[in-house]
């Protein structure tokens, strides 16, 4: 765990210590921001409004409880998009911020070989270049998440499995973030399960702090390329 730690606190020093690691993480996080600001407002809003027709329909126009019934389903409601934008936002984020995690992983691994960094004109035209290509990769991770995500989600239902459960879900956490690193090396997937498993107690700790993190809104907008810095690290130290 103290190893954990150490590499968490020297992920921040990668990011804001670095301009172009900054800026690369700012990027995504400000586009995610406008994508839900306007995305949640009008889903909202279009929500209430049918409810409220709907509401009105049932009504005679002398009902009483109409009133207190809407704004109970107003707090509800409220209550269920706040863990549902919570949720999904971190995702909208990783997805958007992929081609930029790539490139954080790419500087960081080459800070740590003593390589000469590119500045940030170079940067964006490799992020330009290699843009598909990653977001391809990381629709497949995407979709083997997902495929993981319905097991510990199985497993969630059966008491004698939950444990099982929460650590499939910290590894997926840690798959999430150190596939950058395997994906740049062109590892096959055996190598990678061979990684998981080699490092298996790392990877649980480290994906129990990151899933932690995730939970809580502002401080998730910068988990990605925190998580990011902090893979990068270990992968090259081991």
């Amino acid at each position: 765990m103290t190893n954990v730690i150490s590499l968490f606190k020297r992920s921040f020093g990668y990011i804001f210590k670095d301009p172009v690691n900054l800026v690369f993480t700012l990027i995504p996080v400000t586009l995610g921001i406008v994508i839900y600001s306007y995305g949640f407002y009008h889903l909202y809003d279009f929500v209430m409004g049918w409810l409220k027709g709907y509401l009105e329909g049932m009504a005679s126009s002398d009902s009483w409880w109409m009133g207190p019934v809407l704004f109970l389903i107003k707090v509800i409601l409220t209550i269920l998009c706040f863990f549902l934008v919570n949720w999904t936002f971190v995702l909208i984020v990783s997805a958007i911020a992929s081609p930029f995690n790539d490139l954080i992983s790419e500087r960081i691994e080459k800070k740590i070989k003593g390589i000469k960094l590119d500045g940030i004109g170079s940067n964006f035209s490799k992020l330009f270049s290699r843009m598909f290509f990653t977001i391809f990769n990381e629709l497949k991770k995407i979709l083997f998440i997902g495929l993981l995500t319905l097991l510990a989600l199985i497993f969630g239902y059966v008491p004698i499995l939950t444990p099982f459960a929460f650590a499939l879900t910290f590894l997926l956490v840690s798959i999430q973030f150190v596939d950058y690193t395997w994906a740049r090396h062109n590892l096959p997937f055996r190598s990678c399960v061979s990684d998981v498993t080699k490092n298996i107690w790392h990877y649980l700790t480290a994906g129990a702090l990151y899933f932690f993190f995730i939970n809580i809104p502002l401080i998730n907008l910068f988990i990605p390329a925190l998580a990011t810095a902090h893979y990068t690290q270990f992968y090259n130290k081991n």
